[in-house]
């Protein structure tokens, strides 16, 4: 960089920088997917890894008093979901005859309620619309200015179905590919009770999503509330 131009070092030490932010991101886990069956000589089983912003194919197994030290909230959530009771059923009373509408008057407690996220009065219209149109059975379209919130009333909406009407799905959405991180973060701050899985990556990783992320070995029942995914593997996976 000796003969480079004061405009070019800064170019670099900015992508430098970039660079460096990424590779922090890729020590920090950002969910367990397995346990080993035995546990080491301090108590801990060994944890499979998904690494933020790689992967499922970068998975790895790491020592369990390590990450116990440093990621015990990913840690309760893997137990949590391998545990949790609001999973895909069959025998949903609402599959089989669509419930009354009730209105929302106001914005229920479970949607955003810990992060005291308050919908717009036309998003509460949305979603009061959106379940109005599922309990008559009609398919509709949410077609609304870019901007507005589609997105969230749409969770909204599923979450909804999740807590009124325990409708645990499973729920598809397909998304466009540059979006996706939108959704996977609006998802967890909107409606963190559910599960949600992002189905990406090559061969690899999908066959690992599918064989970690997807039903209960023993039940056989889904794991997943809701699975996120492009129309791109979507066609691949048909």
């Amino acid at each position: 960089l000796k003969n480079a131009s004061p405009e070019d070092v800064e170019y670099y030490n900015c992508q430098q920088e970039l660079t460096d932010d990424l590779h922090k991101q890729y020590q920090i886990v950002e969910r367990i997917i397995a346990h080993s069956n035995q546990k080491s000589a301090a108590g801990y089983p060994d944890y499979y890894c998904k690494w933020q912003g790689l992967p499922y194919s970068e998975c790895s197994w790491e020592d369990g008093a390590l990450i116990a030290k440093k990621f015990q909230a990913r840690i309760d959530e893997y137990f949590s979901r391998n545990q949790s009771k609001t999973t895909p059923f069959k025998d949903c009373k609402v599959l089989k005859q669509r419930p009354r509408f009730v209105a929302l008057k106001k914005q229920p407690s479970y949607i955003g309620g810990h992060e005291s996220l308050e919908l717009r009065d036309y998003q509460l219209n949305g979603l009061n619309w959106l379940a109005h149109s599922w309990c008559k059975g009609n398919s509709c379209i949410l077609a609304d200015e870019m901007g507005l919130g589609k997105t969230i009333q749409t969770i909204s909406f599923l979450n909804y179905l999740f807590h009124e009407h325990q409708l645990y799905g499973p729920f598809l959405l397909v998304v466009p590919l540059s979006t996706l991180t939108s959704w996977q973060r609006e998802i967890q701050t909107w409606a963190p009770q559910m599960n949600a899985v992002v189905y990406l990556g090559d061969i690899t990783s999908r066959n690992m999503i599918r064989t970690h992320e997807w039903m209960h070995p023993q039940t056989k029942r889904l794991k997943f509330n809701i699975l996120l995914t492009t129309y791109e593997i979507l066609l691949k996976d048909k």
